[in-house]
């Protein structure tokens, strides 16, 4: 078959943007939510063999994973431009601010 193929792309992004982490330079002196206690496992013999004791950034943080921008502060305007940007790059079309998605109406269109 000769002609254009065109691929319909549904695919549906979520950006969440927490407003909870902070850092010692915007957040009275300390780390916000980086810092929070380790989760112990569920059966406490295999708990006892590890520490207890909260995080301790900016080195050591409540995360599996380290961020690109650090243990940063989700009121900085530097950290919050550089959000927007990784957003922008990563090929999201629409941004939107909302407390709360709308679940019911978000397909209705698709």
């Amino acid at each position: 078959m000769h002609g254009k193929f065109i691929l319909f792309d549904k695919t549906i992004i979520f950006f969440k943007k927490y407003q909870r982490y902070g850092n010692p330079e915007y957040d009275t002196g300390r780390y916000l939510h980086w810092n929070h206690r380790r989760l112990a496992h569920w059966n406490h013999e295999i708990a006892s063999r590890y520490p207890q004791h909260r995080h301790e950034p900016p080195d050591d943080i409540g995360s599996n994973f380290y961020p690109l921008l650090g243990a940063y502060s989700s009121r900085s305007p530097t950290t919050i431009d550089k959000h927007m940007r990784m957003i922008r790059m990563s090929g999201a079309g629409i941004t939107k601010k909302t407390k709360k998605i709308d679940f019911k109406n978000l397909f209705k269109f698709y």
